[in-house]
């Protein structure tokens, strides 16, 4: 069974897609001594492909990736939700189809 197969089988037996939160860092020199408000920079995904950040943006033009659902023929458990950059998308399908269509003259 080829890796992109099997990374796809445990990407759908993930609950959900985690979102975490980049806080903006305090320059204060005394930041022990007193409590200060984290004041929250930006939202974003981890790409399940190259592992980098894809932040979330509100306007479209600013997207560099985000949460796509993988048809029926990726997995057997049906639909499986990723969050993936677009470059790596390309890619990501580009290796699976290969693997599916190897798997197909195999068996």
């Amino acid at each position: 069974m080829g890796l992109m197969i099997e990374k796809v089988r445990q990407l759908a037996e993930r609950s959900e897609i985690v979102k975490y939160t980049k806080y903006k860092e305090n320059n204060n020199d005394a930041k022990h001594l007193v409590k200060y408000q984290k004041e929250k920079d930006y939202e974003y995904y981890l790409c399940d492909y190259c592992y980098k950040e894809i932040k979330i943006a509100n306007k479209w033009e600013e997207r560099t990736g985000g949460v796509i659902e993988l048809p029926l023929e990726f997995s057997n458990r049906g639909k499986v939700k990723v969050a993936m950059h677009n470059k790596c998308l390309k890619q990501f399908l580009k290796e699976m189809e290969s693997e599916i269509i190897n798997e197909k003259n195999k068996g």
